[in-house]
């Protein structure tokens, strides 16, 4: 039967809709600073002495600081025109405990779906299969139905990160925190007459009721992260990140039922990166990341597909200006890269490549704060009909202000 897809987006720390939505428990969000974003989807590099994604860069601030991430999103498929959102994808405060340490608070979405599904076609009932009487005179009247599907929500991280400066060339951060967030499922069987002309030819049909079932999955667990990275000779930089959640537990609560109790195996993510420079100012990072997601595929799928894990291989080449002629910005960084992601189901042999490229400008102003913007556009191949030829297009904004707020002034 086949379904016509509708994306519904509201503006408040929700993620974009795309065809990665329909699997598992929704879209993996991994937008939280433009400035790694922009060297090809980095989560372990940027042009920046901080990068938001990295608790093992934190250290680098020795001021308090304020950031938050917004991106603007652009989709289009052989079915779909400029399908656009906005939403913020991050925001966090943080402070220096010690010289060599720094603490974080954060909050950030990790998975949404938002979208409204209709049925194309409808299913015809007979009066003698109907139990509907729709013109009053007390027998049952064909009809004919169709469903529509709700479905909105997602998970939500909120987290404390402390990071360390071990010794002059190795640094480790350390992230600590807790999944929530609802994710509601409402389901319409609507109901329409059905009525005939002398020919026995279906003439007018009008809406008669509707069957509305909802169900909420309530989230709740823990996540757990570890990054770090070395400085080698020439001023290149190893880094790795290992992060994984315990147990998600799932409380479903149906109409008219008793709330179930599910719990599912946890994600877990690992990536390792080089950044190199080839004289000053200038280098290049490469990265591998993998995402083996929640094990979902026997509690609850939009489409009875289950989650999808990914593995992908990040470029990017950077270079900092920071001759310029103003006194109040000390660099302009400039940035590109591109990924080759691949997405894949568990034990099957089916997978969904997506490929981009990223470009990004960043500056560094006023006493080293930063604002970054960076361009994405990329092509996802999809299993579905509506997603056919899905190319996307994202401008996403980060900023991190600093200041000294927690030093007495003198009198």
């Amino acid at each position: 039967m086949k379904k016509y897809i509708y994306i519904i987006f509201i503006n408040l720390i929700l993620s974009q809709s795309s065809s990665l939505s329909l699997y598992g428990l929704g879209e993996v969000i991994n937008s939280s600073d433009a400035a790694g974003l922009s060297l090809g989807d980095s989560k372990l590099f940027s042009n920046n002495s901080i990068l938001l994604s990295s608790p093992s860069t934190y250290h680098n601030n020795k001021q308090a600081s304020l950031a938050m991430t917004m991106t603007f999103n652009d989709l289009n498929t052989n079915y779909i025109n400029n399908l656009k959102s906005n939403n913020f994808n991050y925001v966090s405060f943080g402070f220096p405990i010690t010289n060599n340490q720094y603490f974080m608070i954060s909050l950030k979405p990790v998975l949404r779906s938002m979208m409204r599904i209709d049925e194309d076609e409808f299913t015809f009932l007979g009066s003698d299969l109907s139990h509907l009487d729709t013109n009053g005179d007390g027998d049952p009247d064909p009809v004919k139905y169709k469903s529509s599907y709700n479905f909105k929500g997602g998970m939500s991280e909120i987290s404390a990160s402390v990071s360390s400066k071990i010794t002059d060339n190795f640094s480790l951060g350390l992230k600590f925190g807790k999944l929530f967030g609802t994710f509601t499922r409402k389901d319409t069987l609507n109901f329409y007459t059905v009525n005939f002309n002398n020919n026995g030819e279906q003439i007018n049909s009008t809406w008669f009721g509707g069957e509305p079932r909802q169900n909420k999955l309530n989230y709740s667990s823990y996540s757990y992260h570890l990054d770090g990275r070395l400085q080698l000779k020439s001023d290149n930089t190893l880094a790795f990140y290992y992060g994984e959640s315990d147990r998600l537990k799932i409380d479903a609560q149906y109409d008219n039922f008793d709330s179930v109790i599910y719990s599912i195996k946890g994600y877990q993510e690992y990536g390792l990166g080089f950044k190199s420079y080839i004289y000053s100012g200038f280098g290049y990072i490469i990265e591998s990341q993998t995402y083996n997601a929640f094990n979902c595929k026997d509690i609850i799928n939009i489409f009875n597909k289950p989650s999808l894990d990914m593995n992908s291989i990040n470029y990017g080449i950077f270079y900092k200006d920071s001759n310029v002629r103003n006194i109040n910005i000390n660099s302009i960084n400039y940035s590109v890269g591109f990924y080759d992601k691949m997405y894949t189901f568990d034990d099957s042999e089916i997978s969904l490549s997506d490929f981009g490229f990223t470009f990004g400008l960043g500056l560094e102003y006023l006493n080293n704060n930063y604002f970054n913007f960076a361009l994405q556009f990329g092509q996802r191949l999809s299993e579905f009909e509506e997603f056919s030829n899905e190319k996307y297009y994202r401008l996403t904004f980060s900023i991190i202000s600093k200041n000294n707020w927690f030093i007495k002034e003198s009198e």
